[in-house]
């Protein structure tokens, strides 16, 4: 997972959707279920469409400057109206400022106020603040910001002008470890700030804020700041008089890049996720709610408020020079609606929150499969996957609240394939769960490279690791880690068996000890990043011009074993070189199997209203999703020898309801290393296997 987010912190592409979820609060009768979300693009707003372009807004007119906007001391701000339409063009000349030196201004923010706009610009001889009246055409200099060397952002208010940069002099980086609730340690890496207070004189004033992050000026004028102390972690707190007030810790967000505020209620906009738009309050601890999935937010002033719409820039990549500006209504996000999701593990695919706010709380095994087959009031929804040694228990529990009667969820369903909606269907022909993701391990492989030298992965597996022994001695570039590799065969075994006593495990056991030694079935996190890296800029730029080393790196790679569709998905799909294969199947009659992530909404809550909006957003967002391994339709994908080869795979399978490895995983190591003979772990298992099988009943 670390090396998954290190790949995508810097090389991510993040596809900026159109569609989300939310519920409209005035318009939607009690009782139902609403999932649209409005999404408005200015496409014509930012001429350059340039990540170096900035915005503002005011009584929701879109204000905009784009490189393409700059002349010889001049910068020409366009305005566009709600309906995206050019409605006005406000030439600024810099000529009247006297000790402005010649050439073209660089703003790098802007804000209104009163009609009035105020634009940073960076200058050689350092920041400087400027203000210009659009009804007197008056153009004044505010602030030189002499003491900052560089400036996040501006806002604007009745106190004055807000700012927050990291200082010219004095600057300093922190490393700070505190114990938090629950013992829980809390980090932060910082490097230090000033937040300022500044008059229409040019007069500065420091705000006393211990460690400032981010602030945003309410629309009451209000300011906010988001910051931490070595007390209590992070928190909110709104500034009054130039002083913090109470403070509202909010520890469950972390290090923020960027925040705005819109509403009543103090909700707060977050640029802090990569890939995700977010939301979450600044009264108490409550987490972060997803308004948006794969949308780029980059820089801090990105995102810009107001009460009625939030507007956010967002490009395709982080190498991504082309972004559009987007406008979403406030009044159709979730923000005051909670879902409380229990799990025991970490989940790979956590579900998107579609503006929700879901509290998760992961438990040791045994106490979430108590947990939630308790019905207690103390979860809304649980969340497991069916390779858990707990997943038996709950699909054949019967207890969980049928879903046939949520909006999108049916339809979602019918769109899965069919051996996935058996499994989520029960013997009355009731949805006792959603599924949200689905991963069987794959083989990845250049089909150039293994066609030239002759690697075929659609054998036995005695075929399997005679093809992973070639490579190995050839000094080849792949990746098969052993315990996954076991991991997954063991799935394929389990299929057909539940026992030990019998010919297949024997032989299969020999198999693995005898010829997958650690040092050929080996783990090679670089095969994934440049795979990951290669098609990150592949959706930027030409092929020809990468960097050699890049592409060098790429068309070496023969195979690697990927575990997760996520992985295999998100950035491989257009991959004209790859294509995909199953593992080696023990006997002819079985299937992939298939590990299945699942919600089910506990009948024993008093928060039913909301969980089943949430599975009703979910089930219609991811219904939209492209290249969504759980469909069964090829419309879904696209159409290359890779997402077919991967739909193939995900469409012969079937749901792994596991057995806990604790039966038979230990001793199984213990045996390939030769400390016990295999008809004493056959016979061990075994007991413990009817054990298990005899609790179960």
């Amino acid at each position: 997972m670390l090396r998954k987010i290190t790949a995508v912190l810097i090389s991510g592409v993040m596809a900026v959707s159109f569609s989300s979820c939310g519920k409209k609060k005035n318009d939607v009768p009690a009782g139902s279920f609403s999932a649209s979300l409005t999404n408005f693009v200015y496409e014509n707003a930012d001429s350059s469409n340039s990540e170096s372009s900035i915005f503002a807004v005011w009584n929701d007119l879109l204000y905009v400057i784009s490189p393409d906007d700059l002349g010889e001391q001049i910068i020409s701000v366009r305005v566009y109206n709600a309906d995206g339409k050019e409605s006005d063009k406000i030439e600024i000349g810099f000529d009247s400022i006297e000790d402005f030196p010649e050439g073209i201004p660089c703003p790098v923010d802007m804000d209104i106020y009163e009609g009035k706009l105020y634009i940073l610009c960076k200058l050689p001889d350092g920041l400087t603040i400027y203000s210009y009246a659009p009804d007197s055409k008056k153009l004044s200099e505010i602030f030189r910001a002499e003491e900052f060397a560089h400036i996040e952002k501006m806002d604007v208010s009745a106190d004055g002008i807000y700012i927050i940069g990291t200082p010219g002099k004095g600057a300093e980086h922190i490393s700070e470890k505190i114990s938090g609730e629950n013992g829980n340690d809390i980090f932060f890496e910082y490097d230090s700030k000033l937040l300022v207070l500044v008059n229409e004189n040019g007069e500065s004033e420091k705000i006393n804020t211990e460690y400032p992050i981010a602030f945003s000026v309410r629309d009451d004028g209000l300011p906010v700041v988001y910051a931490f102390d070595t007390e209590g972690g992070y928190y909110f707190s709104e500034i009054k008089n130039k002083t913090e007030n109470k403070k509202n810790y909010s520890n469950l967000l972390g290090l923020l890049s960027d925040i705005d505020i819109f509403g009543e209620d103090g909700v707060v906009i977050s640029g802090f996720d990569g890939g995700k738009l977010c939301t979450a309050s600044i009264i108490g601890n409550t987490g972060a709610a997803d308004i948006l999935e794969d949308v780029f937010i980059y820089l801090p002033g990105d995102v810009k408020c107001t009460s009625d719409h939030i507007f956010y820039k967002s490009g395709d990549s982080v190498f991504s020079e082309e972004r559009n500006i987007h406008r979403i209504n406030t009044s159709e996000i979730n923000m005051s609606h909670g879902v409380r999701l229990v799990t025991s593990q970490h989940i790979e695919n956590m579900p998107f929150s579609c503006g929700y706010k879901v509290s998760t709380q992961q438990l040791l095994p045994d106490v979430f499969s108590v947990r939630a087959l308790s019905l207690s009031d103390t979860y809304d929804i649980c969340c497991f996957t069916s390779d858990a040694g707990y997943a038996r228990n709950m699909k054949t529990s019967g207890l969980f609240t049928s879903m046939n009667d949520i909006p999108g969820v049916q339809e979602y369903i019918d769109k899965c394939f069919p051996y996935l909606k058996e499994a989520c269907t029960n013997e009355k022909g009731e949805i006792w769960a959603l599924p949200v993701a689905l991963d069987i391990p794959v083989i990845v492989y250049n089909k150039f490279n293994c066609e030239k030298y002759g690697f075929d992965f659609n054998g036995s597996l005695d075929d399997l690791i005679e093809t992973v022994r070639t490579a190995d001695e050839m000094g080849i570039r792949y990746d098969c880690n052993r315990y996954r590799f076991i991991e997954g065969m063991f799935s394929r075994y389990f299929q057909t068996h539940d026992n030990f006593d019998n010919d297949d495990f024997r032989k299969l056991a020999v198999s693995i000890k005898e010829k997958c030694p650690v040092d050929i079935f080996k783990y090679d996190p670089l095969i994934h990043d440049d795979l990951f890296t290669y098609n990150v800029m592949k959706k930027v730029i030409d092929v020809d011009e990468m960097s050699p080393a890049l592409k060098q790196s790429h068309d070496e790679i023969f195979f690697t074993l990927i575990f997760t569709s996520s992985e295999q998905t998100e950035y491989l799909s257009e991959d004209e070189s790859l294509c995909a294969a199953p593992l080696p199947k023990l006997s002819e009659d079985t299937a992939s199997n298939a590990a299945c992530t699942f919600l089910c909404i506990n009948p024993g809550t008093k928060n039913m209203e909301n969980a089943k909006g949430y599975i009703s957003a979910l089930a219609m967002n991811l219904s939209a999703k492209k290249n969504n391994l759980l469909f069964s339709s090829s419309d879904s994908y696209s159409d290359n020898d890779y997402c077919n080869s991967l739909r193939e795979i995900y469409s012969d399978a079937q749901i792994y309801f596991s057995v806990p490895s604790v039966i038979y995983e230990d001793d199984f190591e213990v045996y390939c290393n030769g400390g016990t003979d295999l008809e004493r772990l056959i016979r061990d298992s075994d007991g413990r296997m009817r054990l298990y099988l005899s609790e179960n009943e």
